[in-house]
Formats: C-alpha cells, structure tokens, sequence
C-alpha cells in the first residue's frame, strides 16, 4: 500500500506524465526516481512518527502545498534596490 501512495504521489502530486521510456538511460532515470521518491516518502513517515505527528506523509505534502513564496523588490530614494523573500 506505502509503494502504491508513494508513485501516485510521484505522478500525479508532482505532475509527471507517464513516459514510453524507449533508451536504456530514461529507464535507469525513471528507477532512479521512483527509488528515490519512495526514500523520502519512507524518511518522512519515520520523521513524524518519531515527532508524534502520527503517520500520514499526505498531510504534511498538503500543507507545504499551501505555502506561497514571492519576491518584493523595493526602491530606495538612493536608487539601490532592496529584494525581499515573503512566504506564507
């Protein structure tokens, strides 16, 4: 069930379309994520078990969904610039 949530989550959570993978190097590619989405899936679990958060790594990807980051550039009465990072 974990492996199943984990690829569905690596296709349709990150928007990555099936690909006919035709040469031996996007084969190996694709292993390679799949592996390595799993990885952080399963490191995620046990980070919040260990935390008390229970056991749903779904939750945790829905709330840094939510998250938005832009950057504010404001002028100065010098002329330099001053960039901002604001997330909420």
């Amino acid at each position: 069930m974990d492996v199943e949530a984990v690829f569905c989550t690596g296709k349709s959570d990150l928007r990555i379309r099936p690909i006919w993978h035709q040469l031996q190097h996007r084969v190996q590619g694709h292993i390679l994520f799949s592996f390595l989405t799993y990885a952080l899936w399963k490191a995620l679990q046990i980070w919040m078990e260990r935390a008390g958060l229970a056991r749903g790594a779904r939750t945790v990807l829905e709330e840094l969904a939510r998250l938005k980051s832009t950057d504010v550039v404001l002028g100065t009465s010098c002329g330099r610039q001053i960039k901002l990072c604001c997330i909420t």
